[in-house]
């Protein structure tokens, strides 16, 4: 029975021929820079990042604006931001989808939120309220990038929001239904407010009128 060896670059988590594909992309970019990277060089920078990413929800009214209110009985909406560019391949074509980003090296989830406030969401200032909402674990075959991070859905404050052609709240039943990875994390985040929904409407809750 013949085993298949996957040999390592010493001092990395590359194998051999994930470091090929990466030494040939850069190469690349360096003569051109639209240079679309390979499937292996994907796979090759996920394996050198941290393995969860953040995703960002942040909500009007905010969480403890609409967790404080008794009145308010309907979902807040949630922040979806436009990614992606005309002519882009894969997940970098134009689609609404959540604010985030993968956790980069000895970042807190603190610190992750605070750079997609600053980076994606464009110069807004954005707080983790310590508070996990759900997690996925993305399996081979559902991100087209074929990225297999865990997505830590943390809820969020954020302060200055102006809504622009590419940065809107939607309501929760009018999310946008676009292929993956949008698809799942407009399920996702069903899940998470069906949750927070049920407990803020329990029988024990009443409302003057």
């Amino acid at each position: 029975m013949t085993t298949n060896v996957v040999k390592m670059v010493p001092k990395t988590s590359f194998t051999e021929t994930e470091a090929a594909e990466l030494t040939r992309l850069l190469g690349l970019v360096a003569k051109d820079k639209g240079s679309w990277p390979t499937q292996e060089c994907f796979l090759a920078a996920d394996r050198a990042t941290p393995r969860w990413a953040a995703e960002v929800v942040i909500t009007n009214p905010s969480w403890e604006e609409w967790e404080n209110n008794l009145h308010l009985t309907e979902p807040p909406k949630v922040l979806l931001i436009m990614y992606g560019t005309e002519g882009g391949k894969g997940t970098f074509k134009p689609h609404w989808t959540l604010p985030g980003s993968r956790g980069q090296l000895k970042e807190s989830i603190a610190d992750t939120v605070w750079r997609v406030g600053k980076k994606e969401i464009g110069g807004v200032e954005v707080d983790y309220l310590d508070q996990i909402l759900m997690d996925h674990k993305w399996i081979p075959g559902e991100h087209p990038d074929g990225a297999q991070v865990l997505s830590l859905y943390v809820k969020c404050r954020a302060r200055g929001v102006v809504e622009t052609e590419n940065r809107k709240f939607w309501p929760l039943n009018k999310l946008p239904e676009l292929d993956n990875p949008n698809g799942i994390h407009c399920r996702n985040l069903r899940k998470c407010f069906g949750g927070v929904v049920a407990a803020k409407l329990l029988p024990t809750h009443t409302v003057d009128p």
